[in-house]
């Protein structure tokens, strides 16, 4: 189309050139004649036939398949993550290097009540708490994941379970889940306030039962008199060994019980324990064989006898007659490790996940039979940890039980 109207506009110049120069006019005027045709016929040309207005140019979409297909993934990918974190019960914030807020997702919001958007503000401008900033801080630094628990005083006060670790490579920064343990820290409280009034309150009636049936036992009854007497006498004492320890698990997990952690000489408290279980272990057939060395710990003096005599008095009540019970004390990377092993006829695999809870038995009329109240293990595991030590076990049936204590060197 546009070939047509240039040969036009070529005609009507030289026909109008041709026709005013015939008619004896200066050559350039004709030549200008002939340009003022063109211009005339193409505007003309442009009203009689208005091209049309230029539409906007669309973009284009330069991606090819493979890239529009993974660009598809990478959506789904996004869209899948923000649903998981939105429906997330537990809240999770995500820092930069610098300690500005990057990500929350909706459980976060609702837990610290946060109206405005915290994205791009630092933690402590969001939550006025010198806690958690100090337990962000703590993670931020580590090289293992911490786990800390803090307290909220606020107008509405909580108790926040933080797990946080820092996160390596090219976008660093550090990630941090939180659940709220406010119910959960109440119910505990409730327990161990119910637990230590019962046993406060069981304790003046069972002491006054076993002193009745240790006064008639000498009062000259005739025998089948005497076999309720002792009868009563012996649950009494199970009785009371149950209140007991009761009392120091309480006390324990309501932090009465004080650790002062001390240099505590491991010799000394062997032959300590070795005097109190001597004859313990005479009656039941068992040798004691302690093997300390001149080895030190750092605990609590008071704790750590309870822990021993716990777990040496376990062993000879179940390794049975002719086994050996050892303590032996290993120092491992400024760690010392306690063990007390017997070569008695071990625990099944199952029992070992469950041995350190409270009331757990693995031979339940075995544990009544030999006066254990189900409690002492879980004593151990508590003020071991009090003490800033791990407690394990090992055992293989037919061959024993080894209890590992690890404690600060």
């Amino acid at each position: 189309m546009n070939l047509f109207i240039s040969i036009a506009r070529v005609l009507v110049f030289l026909i109008s050139v041709a026709v005013v120069a015939g008619m004896g006019t200066n050559l350039f005027v004709a030549i200008g004649a002939g340009l003022l045709a063109v211009v005339l016929v193409s505007y003309l040309a442009g009203s009689l036939n208005p091209a049309r207005p230029t539409e906007p140019s669309q973009p284009r979409d330069t991606t090819t398949g493979d890239g529009k297909k993974a660009l598809d993934a990478l959506r789904r990918d996004r869209d899948l993550l923000d649903s998981v974190l939105q429906g997330m019960n537990e809240a999770v914030l995500l820092l930069d290097r610098e300690g500005r807020i990057v990500l929350t997702n909706s459980a976060l919001r609702e837990m610290l009540a946060l109206s405005d958007d915290p994205v791009g503000k630092l933690t402590l401008e969001v939550v006025r708490s010198p806690e958690l900033k100090a337990a962000l801080d703590h993670a931020g630094r580590a090289k293992e994941p911490i786990r800390v628990e803090i307290e909220l005083a606020d107008l509405n006060p909580r108790r926040l379970l933080v797990h946080a670790r820092r996160l390596e490579g090219a976008p660093g920064g550090l990630l941090a889940g939180m659940v709220d343990v406010t119910d959960l820290r109440r119910l505990e409280s409730m327990r161990r306030d119910f637990v230590a009034n019962v046993s406060h309150e069981l304790r003046t009636p069972v002491t006054a039962i076993a002193s009745a049936a240790e006064t008639m036992g000498g009062m000259g009854l005739d025998p089948q008199a005497m076999e309720f007497v002792s009868m009563v006498g012996h649950h009494a004492e199970r009785l009371r060994r149950l209140v007991e320890d009761l009392l120091d698990l309480s006390g324990i997990e309501s932090k009465e019980f004080r650790i002062e952690p001390v240099r505590v000489d491991l010799k000394q408290a062997a032959d300590q324990q070795r005097m109190l279980h001597r004859e313990g272990a005479e009656e039941a057939g068992v040798i004691l064989r302690f093997e300390t060395g001149e080895t030190s710990v750092e605990g609590d003096p008071r704790a750590l006898e309870q822990v021993l005599s716990n777990l040496i008095d376990n062993a000879i009540k179940y390794a049975g007659r002719g086994a050996t019970v050892s303590l032996r004390a290993k120092v491992r990377d400024q760690r010392v490790e306690i063990e007390v092993e017997d070569t008695g006829s071990g625990i099944e695999e199952k029992h070992l996940v469950r041995i350190f809870e409270r009331f757990y038995r693995v031979d339940p009329g075995r544990s009544r039979d030999a006066g254990g109240t189900g409690l002492g293990l879980a004593i151990v595991k508590h003020l071991v940890e009090a003490m800033g030590g791990t407690v394990s076990v090992q055992s293989t049936l037919g061959k024993g039980t080894k209890f590992v204590v690890d404690l600060p060197g």
